[in-house]
C-alpha cells in the first residue's frame, strides 16, 4: 500500500532498521536501498535521546520464496555492479546474533524482539495500530489471539483489560517469545 511492493522496514529500539526485501527490483538496487536507509534513519533516530552511542545496525533480509516466484536468481542481482556482500548486518555477524534480541516498546508495552531469526522483520510494526484498537476493545472480554506470534495482540488485550487471553501459534519460537513478552510485562 506504500507504493513500495516487496520492500519493508521496520525500525526496532531507536537503533536497530530491519530491511524486508521480497522483490526482485529490491535485490537489484539493494546498495542503493541501503545507502539512503542508513543515511535517513542515522539522521532522523541518532539525534534521539533513547538512542546510546553511536551504534546502528541495519539488517538486509529477504523473503528467498517470493523472490523466486518473481524470477530473482543471484545472478540478476550481480549485474548491479555496486551490490556487496556482508550487508546482512553492519555491525555483526547474523549467526552470532540469533539469540540476541532488541528491547522495544509500543503503547507501554516491552518486546523482546528478534530481528537476526524472527519471522519478517521481526515484528509488525505495521499492526500497531490494530494491536491499540484491540486493547480499547477487550475490556472484560475473553480473547483468543490465533498465529499469535511474539503476542502483541494477547499483551494488548491483556493490557485492555481482558479477563482471559490464549495465545496460540504453531511455532515453539513464536510461543517462547510470546511468553518471555507476557513474563518482561508481569502479565
Amino acid at each position: 500500500g506504500d507504493g513500495l511492493s516487496g520492500l519493508a522496514v521496520d525500525m526496532l529500539g531507536g537503533n536497530v532498521a530491519v530491511v524486508m526485501s521480497s522483490a526482485t527490483w529490491c535485490e537489484i538496487y539493494k546498495d542503493d536501498i541501503v545507502d539512503v536507509l542508513d543515511a535517513s534513519l542515522r539522521e532522523a533516530y541518532f539525534n534521539v535521546e533513547t538512542v546510546t552511542g553511536n551504534e546502528f545496525t541495519l539488517i538486509w533480509r529477504k523473503t528467498s520464496s517470493r523472490l523466486e516466484q518473481d524470477g530473482y536468481s543471484p545472478n540478476i542481482a550481480a549485474c548491479n555492479s555496486r551490490l556487496h556482500e556482508g550487508v546482512e548486518s553492519t555491525s555483526k555477524n547474523i549467526n552470532e546474533n540469533e539469540k540476541s534480541f532488541v528491547l522495544a516498546m509500543e503503547s507501554w508495552i516491552q518486546y523482546k524482539i528478534y530481528p537476526w531469526s524472527g519471522q519478517k522483520t521481526g515484528f509488525y510494526c505495521d499492526q500497531r495500530d490494530n494491536r491499540i484498537q484491540i486493547a480499547n476493545l477487550c475490556k472484560g472480554k475473553r480473547v483468543l489471539d490465533l498465529c499469535c506470534y511474539s503476542g502483541g495482540f494477547t499483551l494488548n488485550a491483556l493490557k485492555g483489560g481482558a479477563s482471559l487471553c490464549v495465545g496460540v501459534d504453531s511455532s515453539q519460537d513464536a510461543i517462547n517469545s510470546a511468553m518471555e513478552n507476557a513474563e518482561i510485562n508481569h502479565l
